[in-house]
This record gives C-alpha cells, structure tokens and sequence, in this order.
C-alpha cells in the first residue's frame, strides 16, 4: 500500500520465533523494498544469522534481483494457502493439507516456499519421489535454496541412494559460490557414509569460511561440536576434546555441549566425577532429553551408584525404546543389580537397532552375561 514505514514498523513488532517463517516474512518485505529502490531499507530488514537470511543479503549485496516478494493476488492466495496447509498438517489432516499446498504452487509457481511444503508432506506420505520433483522447484538462487538442498538430500538418502546424495553434496562444494551450509551438509553425509575423517575436514572449511577463531558464537559451537564428534570417530580423542572444550567455552549453557564432552570423558576414563557434574549440568538445562538422561545415569553407574543409576537409565529407555546404546547401558546396569532376565531383555532390545559392528558385543552380552568392564 506504499506505507513502508508502518509496514516495516509492523514486522520488527513480530514476536515470531527464529526460524524459516520469521526469515521467510523478512525476506518478502525486503523484497518488495528492493523492487521499490530501497536497498538499504531492504537490507536492514535482513537482521538474523538464518542460510535464508544469508544469502537474501549476499543476493542484494551482489545487486541482484531479491525473490520472495508477495505482491500479486495469486502470491497472496498462495502464501494464504501455505499457512493453511501448515495448520491443518499440525492436526494431522495431511491429504487435505497436501491439497491446499498443492493449489499454492499453482497460484506462484516461482515461490519456494509452496514447493518446500508440498515436498514436506508429500515425504511424510511416503511419496519421495514426488517429493523430490517438487523440490527440484525451488531455483538455485533462492534463498531458501539451502533448505530445498537439505530436503533433496535426505531425501535421497532415505530412497537409499547415498551414494548420489554424496555426489550431489560434493557437487556443491566444489561450486565456487558454495555457502557454510553445502559444506555442513557435505560433512553430514561424510559422517553417514562412515568417512569421519573427512567430515572433520568438511566441518573445519565450513568454520574457516564463517570466521574460523572470529566466527560468531552461534555458528562457530555447532560447528564445532559437529567435527569434535567426527575427530572422534576417527578415533583422536585429544582433537575432539579440544574441539568440543573450545564449543562449551562459546557455549557453557549448551546442553548438547556439555553432554557431548562429559560422556566422551567417561567412555575415556578422564575425570569421571567432573564429567558427571557436566552432565548433570546439561540434564539440568534438558531435564526430557532421553540421551543425556542416559548420560547421566551411565554416569552414576559408572560410580557404582545402581539405585540412581537404574531408574534414569529406565527413564531414558522409555523416551527413546528404539536407542541401541541407552537399552545396552540400561542392560548392563541390570546385570550388575543381578537382575539377569531383565539384562537380556534389554540388550536384546538394543540389538534390534545396533550397528553391524555393535551386535557381536551385544549378542555376546546375551550368551555370556557382563565378563567384562564397559
């Protein structure tokens, strides 16, 4: 209605959370100040830290063109529609959700958004490869291009074509305009595929592009936490533990932090009752998450605490029936109880879910009982 100011005013007054509805408003205001000539305006309405948000600032910093803007009936129906689908999938009407999604990307074919949330749906019904032609949608130079990425990818991988969805992640790193989020996912895939070694590598490039030393906090500790988890699997401990201390010194409240780092110092034997209190500490800040509360009762086991060590780790079970690690820890305190059927019951539940090179250990639990230390 050419009221800018009140229209700008509006949206900073949004209590939205961050998050891709915050980002994906933002992005249509700037958009439609950048078709008015008013660039700074547009950019200053880019305020937040979101790949989105990113690279709608890289775009009219570059002087492109900056999709997104809603300013056309049709544009206005199908953002209307969207919202829609999005109501009615959070009451579990998906085919009805999937139609109204389905009419959005009629209305404004060139809008990510209807086809990110058609994509959605159609994968939670089963039907990815639909789901993957409509994610194959979104233009590259859309904002949103690294959350269509993200979808393609597990999409793929959930089809059981890993192997191309590496390929595709390689493909966009190479690229010379690749963002921290191509070389993120590069390194999730990496860390999938069994090569941690060199998804450490795709995790540092991805933090040397953010800033490295000077990256900001938000970005710079999952990053981190991200490569200490993978130097670990590739068994260098000392690496990982000076990448996950170097991610709780950025990020002390952190539970996954702290959880990361007290866990990984009880499985090495390294001050047990300072990595309990890290634990119990990030249990604390997480009091529902099922694999701290694992933590923290391994913690108390490894103590030889079995009255407190037992009903957490039972409580973990609960919240997470199909974790192959929490039904183990949960077996072995059992068999230390003497609680010996309940012990086999639990590591036959963990052997369900484990890994090929975790099932002997387990299967030997069941035939042979607890012979040795965890």
């Amino acid at each position: 209605m050419g009221k800018e100011e009140e229209g700008v005013a509006a949206i900073n007054a949004m209590q939205l959370p961050e998050g891709a509805r915050a980002a994906r408003i933002r992005i249509a205001a700037a958009a439609e100040l950048d078709k008015r000539h008013k660039r700074d305006a547009a950019l200053a309405m880019l305020v937040g830290d979101s790949p989105a948000i990113a690279k709608a600032r890289a775009i009219l910093t570059a002087k492109r063109k900056l999709p997104g803007a809603i300013d056309t009936p049709s544009e206005g129906i199908a953002e209307l529609y969207v919202r829609v689908a999005a109501d009615l999938n959070r009451q579990q009407a998906a085919p009805l959700a999937l139609g109204f999604a389905r009419v959005a990307t009629m209305l404004a074919p060139d809008a990510s958004e209807p086809w990110l949330v058609t994509a959605s749906l159609l994968s939670l019904g089963g039907a990815d490869d639909a789901a993957l032609e409509a994610v194959n949608h979104v233009s590259p130079d859309d904002p949103f291009a690294g959350a269509a990425r993200d979808t393609q990818l597990t999409l793929l991988v959930r089809a059981g074509r890993k192997d191309q969805a590496l390929a595709e992640a390689e493909a966009a790193v190479r690229d010379p305009a690749a963002t921290i989020g191509d070389w993120t996912r590069y390194g999730d895939l990496l860390s999938a595929s069994k090569r941690p070694a060199d998804a450490g590598q795709a995790y540092d490039h991805a933090l040397a592009m953010a800033g490295g030393d000077k990256a900001p906090a938000e970005i710079a500790w999952p990053l981190l936490l991200q490569q200490a988890n993978a130097v670990l699997e590739a068994g260098d401990w000392p690496t990982a533990r000076t990448k996950a201390a170097r991610a709780l010194a950025l990020a002390p409240q952190q539970p996954e932090v702290l959880n990361f780092l007290g866990y990984s110092e009880l499985e090495h034997g390294e001050d047990i009752s300072g990595a309990g209190a890290m634990i119990a500490k990030a249990s604390a800040l997480a009091p529902d998450n099922p694999s701290i509360t694992d933590s923290l009762g391994w913690s108390w086991y490894l103590r030889g605490n079995l009255d407190r060590a037992i009903p957490l780790l039972e409580r973990a079970a609960q919240g997470a029936p199909a974790e192959s690690d929490i039904n183990e820890h949960l077996g072995d305190a059992y068999w230390k109880a003497d609680r010996k059927l309940d012990a086999r019951y639990a590591w036959r539940a963990a052997l369900v879910a484990a890994d090929d090179d975790e099932k002997p250990r387990i299967k030997a639990k069941i035939d042979n009982g607890l012979t040795a230390k965890p």
